[in-house]
């Protein structure tokens, strides 16, 4: 056989590997209870609501030099990405390219490369609870919030509660608030019992409460032109941190780091009339102990959607949708930012993403949806289902870990259409959870079936 025959075999094989590979990465759940599957490309935007766990908000009040920075970047919504920054959607391109010039790097490895599970899907992702990968689910239907072990199908506890505001470290005590009663309240799993934590009195019946408990429990953030608190109603040592905005501005969102040792919350100015970019969004870093402050003028053009602390508290993962005066915030693939906190400044480390995780170890998950044959996902007040759905994981250097493609809407085949898809990963780093809902129909009317798999990540080195 001569050399240029053989190689040509290799590039044969490798190429049906990673066809294979790729095939069984699109391969749909056996147990899969739809009866009938629908054919529309289309769905109403009530169908794909997306459901994100509370992370909680706010202010802080309190007597301190702030510094104010302006952040160093502040691209356009339609700025183009550099070659630097990680975009699933070019790295498509690139993995294309490189598999026309007959590349031998090795595929990344997809979820279902590493152990998964199917578990029971009924309800909606509400969120981790604590750092054992125990996790919420939230069904709608009959009104019960249902804490999972991630190894087991049977719910740890199952009540009725309002939106939970926040677990504690180990995922044995939840804390949530009862809007009817006027009280905040903690569960604990193993007593299974609850206990009222304070006694609230809302402000403005316009306004909900705006408040945050932090993870370890011992302190309570809020605005306090819309809740007010009796401090007798608090046991010893728990700190009541009322925080405030500065003039014009509002405040609406705030997140703890996991050991409560900071927290911050981002402000927004208030919107110019006809001008999409008409207002700011300020973020305040704040260490709890020390009351010390420093705020930072978070990207123009951005609208802020989540955020996490990294472990070291000096940086922070922001992510943020471009501004569009024609579409909804909630529409067009955002971007998410690498911030120092001291002096602040943001980088962009991947864009063109529609959906996004995020952990303190660096762990980002993305959902890109890709779009072909000049179809526009814009065109209606209706989501427009994708082509297709690439999935993957990245660490906070923008390295790509993990990446699957799903199949979206195809007039070839528009029974294998998906929707809602996401990636949660934990925030220990150790599993993710991909879930997204199969188009078909139910003996109830349901226009999809939800579809939760469990994956265990390799350990990062």
């Amino acid at each position: 056989m001569t050399p240029r025959r053989s190689a040509a075999q290799n590039r044969r094989r490798s190429i049906q590997s990673e066809m294979q590979g790729r095939a069984n990465g699109l391969r749909e759940p056996a147990s899969n209870s739809c009866s009938r599957q629908s054919t529309y490309g289309t769905l109403a935007l009530g169908v794909a609501t997306v459901f994100a766990a509370l992370g909680c908000v706010f202010i802080l009040g309190v007597c301190a030099s702030v510094t104010i920075i302006s952040a160093a970047a502040q691209p356009s919504s339609g700025a183009a990405p550099s070659s630097s920054v990680a975009s699933p959607r070019r790295t498509h391109s690139m993995s294309a390219a490189k598999r026309a010039s007959g590349s031998r790097s090795a595929p990344l490895p997809n979820f279902d490369d590493f152990p998964h599970r199917l578990v029971p899907a009924a309800g909606v992702f509400s969120g981790w609870c604590g750092n054992q990968d125990r996790y919420l689910i939230g069904n709608s239907s009959d009104g019960f919030s249902r804490l999972f072990a991630p190894t087991s199908d049977d719910p740890l506890m199952q009540i009725r509660m309002s939106a939970p505001l926040q677990c504690d470290a180990e995922g044995d005590n939840i804390v949530f608030a009862q809007s009817s009663a006027a009280t905040i309240s903690v569960f604990n799993i193993e007593r299974r019992g609850t206990e009222t934590l304070a006694l609230y009195q809302q402000l403005d019946a316009s306004r909900p409460p705006i408040l945050s408990i932090s993870p370890d429990l011992k302190s309570v953030a809020y605005v306090p032109e819309t809740v007010r608190f009796n401090r007798e109603s608090w046991g010893p040592g728990f700190k009541l941190l009322p925080l405030t905005a500065g003039e014009g501005e509002h405040t609406g969102i705030i997140r703890w780091k996991a050991d409560a040792s900071m927290l911050f919350h981002v402000a927004r100015s208030q919107p110019i009339a006809e001008d999409p970019n008409g207002y700011s969004e300020t973020i305040s870093v704040i260490d709890t102990e020390t009351a010390r402050t420093v705020q930072g003028k978070l990207p123009t053009g951005f609208s802020f959607v989540s955020g996490s602390f990294l472990d070291s508290g000096r940086e922070l993962l922001v992510f943020m949708r471009p501004r569009r005066k024609d579409r909804p915030e909630s529409r067009p693939p955002g971007t998410v930012f690498r911030c120092s906190v001291a002096p602040f400044t943001c980088s962009r480390l991947v864009v063109s993403v529609d959906h996004v995780s995020m952990n303190e170890h660096g762990l980002v998950g993305t959902v890109a949806m890709i779009y072909g044959d000049g179809r526009n996902p814009h065109d209606s007040d209706s989501l427009v289902v994708p082509d297709k759905y690439v999935v993957g994981a990245l660490n906070v250097d923008g390295r790509v870990l993990i990446r699957q493609e799903l199949p979206g809407y195809s007039k070839k085949d528009p029974t294998r259409a998906l929707v809602d898809v996401r990636v949660h990963v934990s925030p220990s780093g150790q599993r993710a959870i991909l879930e997204w809902r199969a188009m078909c129909e139910t003996d109830r009317g349901l226009p999809s079936c939800p579809i939760r798999k469990v994956v265990a990540l390799p350990k990062r080195r």
